[in-house]
């Protein structure tokens, strides 16, 4: 049997809804939410992070480039 909308278990191990009755409604609610967190904004925000990253993980160079850019500015505009 396949199931087409989310899904989700517990690691009750057997002991029946140990998580609670409201526990499914909970995920439901939160899932909602996850999928309403698309857009620009998020978009965006992701974008932000992957820049962050990028940069974080090459400091040095990335402090080598702008360095760079920046005295090659200055240069032309003399």
């Amino acid at each position: 049997m396949r199931m087409n909308g989310p899904s989700w278990s517990t690691a009750a191990l057997g002991r029946g809804d140990a998580a609670g009755p409201l526990a499914p409604g909970a995920l439901g609610e939160h899932l909602q939410r996850c999928r309403g967190a698309t857009g620009r904004g998020f978009a965006l925000r992701c974008l932000a992070e992957a820049a962050q990253a990028f940069v974080a993980a090459r400091v040095i160079s990335s402090l080598a480039v702008l360095l760079a850019l920046l005295a090659g500015s200055a240069w032309l505009l003399q």
